[in-house]
């Protein structure tokens, strides 16, 4: 036996020395080691993996397969050699030859160059995070050539890329390996809407990933009709997934609220549109809080929509809309699960972000001295997010990036259980929907949108209905026998702002007024009205009132810093807002 040094090193002594030069050139021509210490586990004919010296690194050359290295051993000398023999004999046509040869070489290099050029960020980006992660799954080498990987250079952008992963010889391909390595090929090359193919038989499997099928390219009135026509009133249709599967939102089971966050031209109003006209088909009202003024002029001269453009109508709205949610709970509680509370109630708000700057610098112009520092309309709209299915109040929130700031803080944001995303960012993906990865390519295809909900997305084309098409849905009234009757609407604010309320026999509105029918001449706080139960609304929103309504009753008096009215002049004014 050959004697070893400590490093695994074969000793050479005197009676070997004489045979060493035929030993050193065997492995020379055979690709091996010239010491004849294996490093690598590679042969002659497959490439090496791993190390076999704990301690040491091994090269790229020293992972290539023997056939490799043997020709680079052999195959340049004997060029030269041959070169240099034909130049003596031949040497005008070795010249022409030798010329052609280079010209043809250089080209070669040149395409190589250029070709590496082009693919160096699609295998920064792509091949090697890819190989360097998945060689820890094989137990590779992470220096070892990722020839295993074919990836076809902007494969999001193809209709058909190849996209394959060959796995090394004898690897088991247990359930547990595959979802392990279709998990890590997702996650690094950003696959979404892809499907895993297996090939295991043979000495090595594969596996190949397929676009999956897409929804169709546009979806008409026309096209989805049937299915609205076979919808609850709880669960309007969006739009077609692929396969024409009609995608929807559950505004009971799911989700009683809807953020809808898309960029410019991403069809956030198609959106609101397609599914509001299905509710207002059903007997639902509508409030449609529009700071942009325009947004839906199809549904402006709706019966039964109620329709708010300046900011101190919003801010109103909001507050009586949290007090009629208010007054919902407590006819649940009363009368328990499934009381007849009213008709739902649609909330639209467009360009959340835009509003809740406005509703703030709004109270700082109206809020007096005592008054809290928080908009009572913010307030509000995060009272109305927090309220249950039970009260059949569902708020559609449309803004170009949700930030949680617009919506009163992340603990309101995670009421909105689904979310529709269309021309987003990555870093809006990862702030409304983190938990769903990896991100998908986001679509420039109009009404192509991503909907969000209990951790999945699902790809839908949502319905295109024209504004004609809309209020013709709209007034349709579809299982109108079914629907609630809507109530008639009575002025709040003004002749143009309305509030929705189906009243209900026997039960006080929490939100309204009392009537007052002795009040007498005394006189009386604002604070000692809302105490005393003359006032059934908050303080805060009895201010606003008087901040916002020409017809508020002028001050009798004062006691210090508050001002003092008549119970007559409230009784009046209380009599004025609520019909008896």
């Amino acid at each position: 036996m050959r004697a070893t040094s400590t490093e695994g090193l074969p000793i050479m002594d005197n009676r070997t020395l004489s045979h060493s030069g035929w030993a050193v050139f065997f492995r020379y021509i055979s690709g091996r080691p010239l010491d004849g210490y294996r490093r690598t586990d590679s042969n002659f004919l497959h490439a090496g993996t791993r190390s076999l010296n704990q301690t040491g690194i091994p090269s790229r050359w020293e992972l290539l397969p023997g056939w490799k290295r043997a020709a680079w051993r052999v195959l340049p000398p004997a060029a030269l050699l041959f070169l240099l023999i034909a130049y003596i004999t031949h040497p005008v046509l070795t010249t022409v030859v030798g010329c052609v040869a280079l010209a043809g070489g250089l080209a070669y290099v040149g395409w190589r160059i250029r070709l590496a050029v082009r693919l160096w960020k699609h295998n920064r980006t792509y091949v090697v995070p890819l190989h360097e992660t998945l060689a820890r799954v094989f137990d590779h080498h992470p220096k070892t050539a990722p020839d295993y990987l074919e990836i076809s250079p902007r494969f999001h952008d193809l209709e058909r890329p190849t996209i394959r992963i060959t796995l090394p010889r004898g690897l088991n391909t247990a359930p547990d390996v595959r979802k392990t390595v279709q998990q890590i090929a997702a996650d690094k090359l950003g696959l979404y809407n892809f499907t895993a193919q297996w090939h295991t038989v043979g000495l090595r499997s594969s596996v190949t990933f397929h676009r999956a099928p897409r929804p169709r390219d546009r979806v008409t009135y026309t096209d989805i009709l049937s299915e609205i026509e076979a919808a609850n009133d709880a669960g309007p249709v969006l739009g077609l997934a692929a396969g024409d599967k009609p995608v929807g939102v559950d505004l009971e089971a799911e989700s009683p609220h809807v953020l809808v966050s898309a960029g410019s031209g991403g069809g956030k109003s198609v959106m609101v549109r397609t599914i509001l006209a299905q509710g207002l088909a059903r007997g639902a009202q509508a409030v449609i809080l529009d700071p942009k003024r325009h947004s839906h002029r199809w549904a402006k001269d709706l019966p039964q929509v109620t329709y708010c453009r300046d900011t101190d109508e919003i801010h109103h709205m909001l507050i009586q809309l949290a007090a009629e949610g208010q007054r919902r709970n407590v006819i649940t509680d009363e009368q328990g699960e499934g009381a007849d509370v009213g008709p739902r109630i649609y909330v639209i708000a467009e360009e959340m972000n835009a509003m809740a700057d406005r509703l703030a610098t709004h109270w700082k112009e109206v809020r007096e001295k005592g008054d809290p520092m928080r908009s009572p309309a913010l307030a509000a709209l995060n009272e109305i997010l927090f309220m249950g299915r039970a009260v059949r109040i569902n708020v559609i929130a449309v803004a170009q990036m949700m930030t949680a700031q617009a919506l009163g803080g992340p603990a309101a944001r995670e009421n909105f259980a689904t979310r529709i995303l269309a021309r987003y960012s990555s870093n809006n993906w990862k702030m409304l929907v983190p938990e769903i990865a990896p991100i998908p390519r986001a679509s420039r295809h109009q009404g192509r949108v991503q909907v969000c909900n209990s951790g999945v997305a699902r790809e839908v084309q949502v319905a295109l209905l024209t504004e004609d098409e809309a209020r013709e849905l709209a007034q349709a009234g579809w299982n109108a026998t079914d629907a609630p009757q809507v109530p008639q609407m009575r002025p709040q604010l003004s002749d143009q702002v309305k509030l929705p309320v189906a009243p209900v026999a026997g039960v006080e509105p929490v939100a309204g007024l009392r009537r007052v029918d002795d009040p007498g001449e005394e006189l009386i706080s604002l604070s000692q009205a809302v105490e005393t139960g003359v006032v059934a609304m908050t303080i805060t929103a009895l201010r606003s009132a008087r901040a916002r309504d020409p017809q508020f009753p002028q001050p009798a008096g004062s006691d210090g810093q508050a001002q003092l009215y008549r119970l007559g002049d409230l009784a009046a004014w209380l009599n004025e807002r609520v019909p008896a």
